[in-house]
């Protein structure tokens, strides 16, 4: 009984840090999801307008 007794003890001290933790984890998910965001958008844009370019000088529209 003791051990089980323990175990659900540690295991509501185990809530309790990961309650502690919860914001500080999103806000660190927020900021790196925004900073990856961030990076991806030029490397995507560059790639978009690459594509479109080529596929416009290729074809033009109003030929």
């Amino acid at each position: 009984m003791q051990d089980y007794q323990s175990g659900s003890i540690n295991q509501q001290r185990l809530h309790q840090e990961l309650n502690n933790w919860n914001p500080k984890l999103r806000f660190a998910l927020r900021v790196s999801g925004l900073g990856l965001i961030l990076l991806l958008l030029p490397i995507a844009a560059a790639v978009y307008n690459y594509c479109v370019g080529h596929i416009t000088f290729k074809n033009p529209p109003f030929s």
